[in-house]
């Protein structure tokens, strides 16, 4: 039996290897915490090569806190349980000013004294993670776990190596082991784009911020969390009283140790700077990246803090004060209808301006024709706005009573808005769509402007209203024609100097050296194809030209055999390649030299226990419905939003929705527990 050689290192490579996992992973917290790096993305580049290089050469090197082991590839079955050091406690709200009061008072009369200080944090909208560090394995992350029910929680390790502000060395660590509580979170501007990305990709986005970052951790492919903008700031030290006096010089030693405290804290020494602090932070507390509710107020003394205790659910010691959502009265003028990328029609509301969070909102989604008809929306209403998890303005209510008694029920156009041609309603969801696959002037604008995207192609400088100049003049009348463009054509446009246009055009030139083949395959725009399945057809292909030749009847088959694709995907797939159009773009963009390659990955295995079947979930069941889709993916199963003609089980919960059963008894979908669920899986 053949022996594994393992090759021997030399003192000199050691040290080489030891200081370029110091110097990558110091230029990562100057970059991902700092958000000042100091050198070039070459050089980085160089740098990380170069230890990736190391380790290959010797696998016994391998730090765990190297910044290599960050990369996603880890696949799990399930999350094991963790049990916390010490309860994770919720915290006691309060949403007025007198409670806030009545709070302080309770820690006069707790102590016989006021507090010496307190400390304000934002209260940011996010998911609570516990990570441990221990010396027996060189002060690097070893476990990190949810919340959960605050005894126990998941381990999560496997997500959370992969978030570039979360350190996996806890430098000058006082003491062994240490657990570091904090907050992971995903900024607004981050959700737009993912929400993005999960409608291309056929899912329901994420309703909000906390949902995004929740559902991020809790993936069983660490791949896709790692393609995911989370980010980390510590908020508490456990038995931090063995180094330090108080909760804001523990903040201080996470600070100096690596970890990213959030800059908005404050120390604030009376009740009277406390209350300035909580009503000057909800003049701003709009601004800021990541989404808050509110603050969190801690006494910042560790002997204050355990002579006040707990109850069985609250620390006495803080409280969590949250501002009122806030919402706004205005009119709408008009609803218009506009067309998006795939031709599905969507009426939005146009308002007469109004202040809300900050901004100047002045329209806002109405979603779809049904929302409309249950919430009677009519042109002319007055309406309650507010901004959907801090982000997307939509309508909450109409103000009925002052309504006018002439004001017209919406109805949706049966023609298009910008070609004309016909409208027709998807048979199993509530969107209407334009018929118009391949002339549509909306159709072809948003299909532009998505192929140029950060999630595609990524081009910038690249907004609506150049694209609409582009098409107006005829410089462009496809996506492919973008990388003909000349920066005199550019020049000549209204608004575009001479130095818009050369930034426009090198752009442009960037995007055709650096694109890869699923960035490039995503922003084609095929429907159901997202980032995550543009990754598995870039494999399977291997480039642009393999595509355009393959046989669109003989494709169907071999996609649908490959993990992660199913029939929905490789139907959608061979039907773009059918289409004239596709062909004449795909060929196009060859002729031009857009044509990235990627190396085929080693065949899928067709044979996982789910595979061939697909699932849908209807109802409330024991997990979030994410960790279900997520068991049916990994073991090779699809996962349907709705009852299709191809779904084989309807797993039911409690709640279910009748029109799920309606949909299950049509297609002769077989309907079974989640008890049954998890005895297929089992098997």
């Amino acid at each position: 039996m053949a022996r594994s050689v393992v090759k021997k290192v030399n003192p000199a490579t050691v040290a080489e290897y030891e200081q370029l996992v110091r110097e990558v992973s110091h230029h990562d917290w100057l970059y991902y915490v700092k958000d000042s790096p100091k050198i070039s993305d070459a050089y980085y580049d160089r740098l990380y090569r170069k230890l990736r290089e190391l380790e290959e050469r010797f696998p016994q090197l391998t730090l765990p806190h190297s910044p290599t082991q960050r990369v996603g590839g880890e696949v799990i079955a399930a999350f094991s349980k963790v049990k916390h050091p010490q309860k994770m406690l919720s915290l006691d709200n309060t949403y007025d000013e007198e409670e806030l009061k009545q709070f302080l008072r309770r820690n006069q009369e707790g102590l016989g004294k006021m507090p010496t200080a307190w400390v304000a944090e934002p209260k940011i909208d996010g998911l609570s993670i516990e990570l441990t560090y221990d010396n027996n394995h060189g002060a690097a992350l070893v476990t990190a776990a949810t919340r959960g029910d605050g005894i126990y929680g998941e381990d999560v390790t496997h997500n959370i190596r992969t978030i570039r502000t979360v350190p996996l060395l806890f430098k000058d660590m006082p003491f062994s082991p240490c657990t570091v509580r904090g907050e992971i979170f995903i900024e607004r501007s981050a959700l737009e784009m993912i929400n993005q990305q999960r409608v291309d990709e056929g899912e329901a986005p994420f309703k909000n911020c906390r949902n995004a970052a929740a559902g991020s951790v809790r993936l069983l492919d660490n791949t896709i969390t790692a393609k995911r903008p989370l980010k980390f700031f510590a908020w508490g030290l456990l038995e931090a009283e063995r180094a330090v006096e108080d909760h804001w010089q523990a903040m201080e030693l996470l600070k100096s140790s690596g970890f990213p405290i959030n800059p908005v804290n404050r120390l604030l020494h009376t009740a009277a700077e406390l209350f300035n602090w909580v009503h000057e932070f909800d003049k701003t507390v709009h601004t800021l990246a990541y989404p808050t509710d509110g603050v969190v107020i801690k006494v910042n003394r560790f002997d204050q803090q355990r002579k006040l205790g707990s109850t069985s659910k609250y620390p006495r010691s803080a409280i969590a004060f949250k501002y009122s959502a806030e919402k706004a009265i205005t009119q709408i003028k008009q609803i218009q209808v506009q067309v998006g990328r795939t031709g599905t029609l969507t009426p939005v509301a146009e308002l007469v301006p109004v202040e809300l969070s900050g901004t100047e909102v002045a329209r806002a989604s109405l979603h779809n024709e049904d929302e409309i008809a249950r919430k009677d929306v009519r042109q002319g209403d007055w309406v309650e706005i507010e901004k959907a998890g801090e982000i997307i303005p939509q309508v909450v209510r109409v103000l009925k009573q002052r309504r006018r008694s002439a004001l017209k029920r919406f109805v949706m156009p049966k023609r298009c808005p910008a070609c004309g041609s016909e409208v027709v309603r998807d048979a199993e969801a509530v969107a209407r769509r334009c018929s118009n696959r391949t002339s549509c002037p909306a159709q072809l604008r948003e299909a532009i402007l998505f192929f140029a995207s950060r999630s595609a192609m990524n081009i910038e400088h690249l907004g609506p209203a150049l694209v609409d100049q582009l098409l107006q003049r005829g410089l462009i009348k496809d996506a492919a024609d973008l990388f003909q463009l000349r920066q005199q054509d550019l020049a000549a446009l209204e608004r575009m100097a001479e130095k818009s246009a050369e930034n426009v055009v090198a752009a442009i030139e960037v995007s055709r050296s650096r694109a890869t083949l699923p960035q490039l395959i995503t922003g084609l725009g095929i429907p159901h194809v997202g980032a995550v399945a543009a990754g598995m057809l870039a494999d399977y292909f291997g480039s642009l030209a393999a595509m355009l030749n393959k046989n669109p009847q003989a494709l169907q088959a071999e996609l649908e055999a490959i993990h992660g694709i199913g029939p929905v995907i490789a139907a959608a797939v061979a039907a773009f390649l059918q289409q004239s159009s596709s062909k004449r773009l795909l060929k196009k963009l060859l002729k031009l030299g857009i044509d990235p390659k990627q190396p085929k990955a080693h065949a899928r295995d067709a044979n996982l226990p789910l595979a061939g079947l697909s699932f849908c979930i209807t109802g409330t069941l024991s997990k979030p419905r994410q960790e279900y889709k997520e068991i049916i993916q990994t073991m090779g199963g699809q996962f349907h939003s709705t009852v299709k003609k191809d779904t084989s089980y309807l797993v039911k919960g409690e709640g279910a929705a009748s029109r799920k059963d309606q949909l299950a008894a049509k297609y002769g979908t077989r309907v079974i527990t989640e008890s049954d669920f998890n005895t297929l899986t089992a098997r």
